[in-house]
């Protein structure tokens, strides 16, 4: 075989292998920039998540306050009622 078919065969070998890298590359290309969107969707997501579970963490400390002062009302409105008592069996 002669050095010039020898090197043409080199090169289509060295052509058709760089091609196909290309390629690869692209489909990496495309592979990378999906999991950066699914990422971004992900965070966009969570993030949502999060602000509902802040909202929701803050309605029940609301609530939460809510019964502790109805819890001090009540105790207070029936130490008034046992005072009453006290006082007008006292009479």
């Amino acid at each position: 075989m002669s050095t010039i078919k020898y090197n043409d065969i080199n090169t289509q070998n060295i052509q058709a292998l760089n091609n196909q890298l290309n390629e690869l590359l692209e489909k990496a290309k495309k592979i990378n920039q999906e999991i950066d969107e699914t990422n971004k969707k992900a965070k966009e997501d969570i993030d949502a998540i999060n602000a509902k579970v802040d909202d929701s963490i803050m309605k029940i400390e609301q609530m939460c306050s809510n019964l502790d002062q109805i819890e001090k009302e009540a105790e207070d409105e029936l130490d008034a009622l046992i005072l009453q008592q006290a006082n007008e069996l006292k009479e």
